[in-house]
């Protein structure tokens, strides 16, 4: 089981928003929000963007915020959904590329998991 980092991290699957050859930009724009997520979003320091079974870029969290009426896809009656403002981690660029299928196994529908939180 590879070791990816000690720090408290979400990883989001976005498989289906993930093109080759995204910029980090690209990246986030695709995977910042909006996520279906408990409490334990607030622990994590680092958001880890994974498609294909692969990180394809890490960023750092510096704010989460609850989707509200005006934002992207809001609809009234829905679950609370997250979406986070951050940066990338240059220092962290070294994932990029690591499989992490491990962690989302064949049949696991669901797209977020938490690491050290």
């Amino acid at each position: 089981m590879p070791h990816l980092t000690d720090h408290p991290a979400v990883l989001l699957r976005i498989n289906r928003r993930w093109k080759p050859g995204m910029s980090d930009d690209d990246i986030y724009d695709a995977g910042r929000g909006w996520w279906v997520m408990g409490e334990k979003r607030d622990a994590c320091e680092y958001a880890i963007f994974v498609a294909g079974g692969e990180v394809r870029a890490v960023f750092r969290i510096h704010h989460w915020a609850l989707r509200r009426p005006g934002d992207p896809g809001w609809q009234a009656g829905k679950k609370p959904r997250w979406g986070f403002d951050g940066e990338p981690v240059p220092e962290l660029r070294h994932l990029v590329g690591t499989d992490v299928s491990w962690l989302f196994p064949p049949g696991a529908a669901n797209p977020v998991r938490y690491l050290n939180v």
